[in-house]
């Protein structure tokens, strides 16, 4: 994959506006909790009606099998463990009869100083008639076993994990690999070929073909190997430094989802790979994004029903898919549970996808369930993140295409409780608008409000857009907007060591304070000004290759305004390419800043096909997009609508030139 040293934001072609997506509704409430300490996977599925699943009882004690043979429609408990007797950590379900979970029962031996000590015992349970009856394996103490993967209803791996305890604090802390080919009735021992190594996932293509996932935490080495010889040899299949989730369809198609850290990140961006020749090339498809959130989503789990059809869920309630390979992606929702709430603050975790129409997601207390019913995409309200006047409120949102009309509802927020969403059952403010924004009527100070939508059709009508506090607004009439900063805008790099910030003024300031601060929190300010009425400060003797954050307030008297804020990038000057900006070589974009599409063209009336294809590049220089210049026209229009804020960086042959998207 190329590289080009810039630094700069990501842009993605990716389509995230198709109007009809996939429903999704509930077909499991959790009864304690499905994530335990070591639990790699709590969901698997063979088909699309057979379902298995660990949950427990409560949070820390009492797991349990669950399984439903209709798709979700009943669920029966086919395994259930007294308090603290066993901890299941994985499942595997190859058949509807055949069904192996493996895990730990645990000892008390006493404690020393402020530690407890336990003895483990891996034991592993087998059943061949659904459940029905259980087989009971119990490996020597001190293991317990974590993993647990089947070919098929014979072939199967289990990882073993060694512990120390009080009276044996040498035990290696190898793992080792369970080999079956006659669903545990027999195994052979395969060990992990790393000292102090733990497994994390195992991946079968075939009886001497597999992948496992290794971790050495206290060296911070973390990787992918492979055998070929059923454990005999290895050989390193790649880094596993970054990497968050991986999915096979089959040895020469996966997909990955890969952490990027940012410059003093609030948040590591999420990028989505794939490969079709087993891992020697990874194409770039998309980071997932979303307008209502200040930072990229966080996805951390990814699954496949083929090489087509993707699904990758993380925190915030995300879904994204892809029935095209991972060209195009569409933003899903998760459905409003009972009591009216989606999931919006909660983290989707495991999926199972086992039909082109059907997959199953964990997430929050449920388990949702995809049929291939289709419904209306959802549109988002805009929020405003301080206080604001409660005269002339506006709400808007992004058209949803198809969508005739939309009905809008706003309700206070008894107490500003962000989880109570019974308000809307007696909204204040409760209307339909065929356009896509709308002036809201006088609200009271001192107050917190509720909004949602909902697109409509002709035939179809999206679920409720639900997002709390949408705003609030400000305690009495004493208070005022904050100064609004003129530059620099969100997300800009600055290539030199100092940078001006300005910001509107506010009648009757007496004087701005203005934060400059490397952290988020603005913890330990770099810069502290107050006590000038001046709306320009220069901050100068900035680290290269820092993101600043910066604010800015009014005090006038008792009167004191929220903040408002902007963040920018001081440029690694000395990884920076050098790149001479002058006529000759700089590429024209309007509008700049852009908000729905950017129109570049070259200086002198140059055709943009003798230049080459347009190129455009992330913060770590890695090449993300290139649009190919079939036309030979001297102009080139760009749709830049779906991409997040931020500085974006376009190289057309030894032209380069940069733009900030609004």
């Amino acid at each position: 994959m190329k590289k080009f040293l810039f630094l700069i934001l990501l842009l993605t072609s990716s389509n995230l506006n198709a109007q009809i997506i996939n429903r999704w509704f509930d077909v499991y409430s959790e009864k304690g909790n499905f994530n335990g300490w070591y639990r790699q996977n709590n969901l698997q599925s063979f088909d699309k009606d057979n379902l298995l699943l660990i949950d427990q009882h409560f949070a820390n004690n009492q797991p349990f099998l669950a399984v439903t043979n209709d798709g979700g429609q009943k669920w029966d408990t086919i395994f259930e463990s007294k308090s603290f007797e066993y901890e299941i950590n994985a499942i595997a379900y190859p058949s509807k009869e055949r069904i192996v979970w493996v895990g730990d029962s645990s000892e008390y031996q006493g404690s020393e100083g402020y530690n407890s000590y336990y003895r483990l015992s891996g034991v592993f349970f087998t059943s061949t008639d659904a459940g029905k009856s259980w087989n009971k394996i119990q490996i020597d103490s001190n293991t317990m076993l974590d993993y647990v993967v089947m070919l098929d209803e014979n072939t199967g791996i289990i990882n073993q994990r060694g512990f120390s305890n009080m009276y044996n604090k040498n035990i290696s802390y190898w793992d080792t690999l369970y080999y079956t080919e006659n669903f545990f009735k027999t195994y052979t021992k395969i060990p992990v070929p790393d000292s102090l190594t733990f497994v994390v996932k195992i991946y079968m293509f075939s009886k001497n073909n597999f992948i496992i996932q290794t971790a050495n935490y206290s060296q911070k080495k973390y990787k992918y190997l492979e055998t070929t010889d059923q454990g005999k040899t290895w050989t390193e299949f790649m880094d596993a430094k970054l990497t968050a989730d991986l999915f096979f369809i089959n040895r020469l198609i996966a997909y990955k989802i890969e952490y990027k850290p940012l410059v003093n990140p609030d948040n590591y961006e999420s990028l989505i790979y794939k490969t079709t020749n087993g891992g020697i090339d990874w194409i770039y498809c998309f980071t997932p994004t979303d307008s209502y959130w200040s930072t990229s989503y966080r996805v951390w789990s990814i699954a496949a029903a083929d090489a087509d059809n993707v699904i990758a869920v993380g925190s915030n309630g995300a879904i994204f898919r892809t029935d095209d390979g991972g060209i195009n992606w569409q933003k899903e929702f998760t459905p409003n549970i009972s009591g009216g709430y989606d999931l919006e603050y909660d983290n989707l975790l495991y999926i199972s996808y086992p039909e082109k129409n059907c997959a199953y997601i964990t997430g929050g207390d449920f388990v949702l369930k995809m049929n291939g019913e289709k419904t209306l995409s959802r549109p988002i309200l805009n929020r405003y993140m301080d206080r604001i006047s409660p005269f002339g409120i506006k709400a808007f949102w992004k058209p949803i295409d198809g969508a005739k009309k939309y009905n809008i509802q706003i309700a206070n927020s008894p107490g500003n409780n962000v989880y109570d969403y019974k308000v809307f059952d007696n909204p204040v403010f409760d209307t339909v608008v065929t356009d896509t924004s709308i002036v809201l009527p006088d609200f009271d100070f001192n107050n917190c409000y509720y909004g949602r939508i909902k697109s409509i059709s002709d035939d179809m009508e999206s679920e409720w857009t639900i997002k709390a506090s949408m705003f609030c607004t400000f305690q009495n009439a004493d208070y005022t907007d904050p100064p609004i900063f003129i530059s620099p805008l969100p997300g800009t790099l600055i290539d030199t060591n100092y940078c001006e910030l300005k910001w509107h003024s506010v009648s009757g300031a007496d004087e701005y304070q203005l934060q400059i601060s490397d952290d988020r929190f603005y913890q330990g300010n770099v810069i502290n000004q107050q006590g000038s009425n001046d709306t320009v400060f220069i901050a100068e003797d900035l680290i290269p290759g820092t993101r600043y954050n910066a604010r800015v307030r009014v005090i006038s008297g008792t009167k004191i305004t929220n903040w408002s804020t902007t963040y920018f990038t001081i440029s690694d000057l000395s990884s920076v390419i050098n790149i001479n900006f002058d006529d000759g070589n700089q590429i024209s974009i309007y509008p700049n800043p852009a908000e729905d599409y950017i129109e570049i063209s070259l200086h002198n009336g140059a055709s943009l096909i003798a230049a080459g294809k347009v190129q455009i590049f992330d913060m770590l220089g890695i090449e993300v997009m290139s649009v190919g210049t079939e036309l030979d026209l001297s102009t080139q229009r760009i749709d830049v609508s779906q991409i997040p804020a931020g500085v974006y960086f376009i190289k057309i042959g030894d032209r380069v030139e940069k733009f900030v998207k609004m």
